[in-house]
């Protein structure tokens, strides 16, 4: 393989690092009774009917699972799956299931199942989309990052090829 290649799958990886590094700080948290919640579960409850969420309980237990799932309607919560262990659920909810949630105390966290919410993202409209993008530039601060990456080591190739 030579070195151009190599030159490129390097700077692929560090990219992805870069990207992965400022995308893990975007998850904003908030307590609500004692409750740490995703912002974006807050967020998705005002556009859609039913988000799909993971809650986890704390201690975790099977029948306390079971308890907090029977106080749910199946119009409030509709069951993906459970954890392993009883440590908790997922699934879809409603705003008025995640009301109910909310007020449980041994409920521990809630936050968006990620792989629908990537899915959920691509099917938004572009409008929606450039805000997201743009929310502190971020967007343009990691192209910019990886487009100089790439050129100092092409810069840094070319020399020691000369």
């Amino acid at each position: 393989m030579n070195k151009l290649k190599i030159l490129i799958i390097y700077s692929f990886v560090f990219s992805l690092l870069i990207v992965n590094l400022f995308s893990a700080q975007n998850t904003i948290t908030i307590m609500i009774n004692n409750t740490e919640v995703e912002q974006g579960v807050l967020d998705y409850l005002n556009e859609f009917e039913f988000v799909p969420i993971i809650v986890e309980i704390y201690p975790a237990n099977v029948s306390l699972v079971n308890s907090l799932l029977s106080n749910l309607s199946e119009s409030e919560f509709k069951l993906k799956e459970t954890l392993l262990g009883g440590e908790g659920f997922a699934g879809n909810i409603t705003k008025e299931g995640f009301d109910k949630l909310i007020n449980s105390q041994d409920v521990r966290l809630i936050y968006l199942n990620k792989d629908w919410h990537v899915l959920k993202n691509e099917m938004r409209d572009r409008n929606n989309l450039n805000k997201i993008f743009n929310s502190d530039n971020q967007g343009i601060i990691i192209s910019v990052l990886i487009i100089l990456l790439i050129i100092v080591f092409y810069i840094i190739f070319h020399k020691k090829r000369q």
